[in-house]
């Protein structure tokens, strides 16, 4: 280990989780300077470097520390690393949590899960379509860990986003959501007019006649409205848009949904505090 800081030579500890092994001198150089610079968790009196090398067993410190080993693996500088540290990573975990109404959403996962995800998204939005593999991913995954919620964020209140909102709560109104959710997805690209919306919703073995009367009755008008409403307040701006136990939490390429949830079990699993 001749040449290494005491920060690397700790973390060749047993405790660590981290390998540091992969990063070339450059790569350890930017570790260094990145784990100085930046204080462990929210209420630490402890810089990373400080926590990783006295408290190697502090799991919080361990996921900030991959955090930082995969962005110098993507060739970022301590800057770099630094700002998306605190954007990306310790902003949305260190926020204070925002009470979010789900009444009335489509929910699954156990009632005393120890996180609560949920999303706020728009049936014609792209990144959403693009979004639902990822996220019945991560509920597979995480599915004794995870309750999750969602809530319709229709876009601009376009009337076919709106539309295909109500068509979703209708279609949990008769267990039938996750169909639909898919279907609608299947039939983004098509204006959701009623019989687009009866075809998404036979495909999902939703009552046609019975949606159909709760669509023109806007029955779900309102709820729909008030989710807008709360995502708004919330500081939704874009879908789609995650809380993580009442955190808004935009996912990243570096920080992934699984990632941020690993981080959220292990909250209170910091011994640097």
């Amino acid at each position: 280990m001749a040449g290494m800081s005491l920060l690397l030579v700790a973390l060749a500890g047993a405790k660590s989780t981290l390998d540091v092994s992969v990063l070339d001198s450059r790569g350890r150089q930017v570790f260094e300077q990145v784990a100085a610079e930046e204080f462990c968790s929210c209420n630490s009196a402890l810089t990373l470097a400080g926590c990783l090398a006295q408290r190697p067993d502090c799991r919080v410190a361990q996921h900030l520390g991959r955090f930082v080993i995969r962005s110098i693996d993507d060739g970022a500088g301590a800057d770099e690393i630094l700002a998306a540290l605190s954007a990306d990573v310790l902003g949305p975990f260190c926020a204070p949590p925002l009470k979010l109404e789900v009444t009335g959403a489509p929910q699954s996962g156990p009632a005393g899960a120890p996180v609560v995800l949920v999303e706020f998204a728009d049936f014609r939005c792209a990144h959403c379509k693009e979004a639902a593999p990822l996220v019945h991913a991560t509920l597979a995954r995480y599915r004794d860990r995870v309750r999750f919620a969602f809530l319709p964020f229709p876009l601009n209140n376009h009337p076919l986003g709106v539309r295909a909102a109500e068509a979703s709560l209708a279609a949990d109104a008769q267990g039938k959501f996750w169909p639909m959710y898919e279907q609608l997805f299947a039939h983004q690209d098509d204006d959701f007019e009623p019989q687009v919306l009866a075809r998404a919703a036979k495909a999902a073995g939703v009552d046609v006649t019975r949606m159909t009367k709760e669509l023109e009755a806007e029955r779900f008008r309102r709820l729909v409205v008030t989710f807008k409403q709360q995502g708004l307040a919330a500081g939704v701006d874009s879908t789609p848009s995650f809380f993580v136990n009442g955190r808004l939490f935009k996912p990243t390429l570096l920080m992934t949904l699984s990632d941020r949830i690993e981080l959220e079990l292990d909250r209170n699993q910091g011994v640097c505090q």
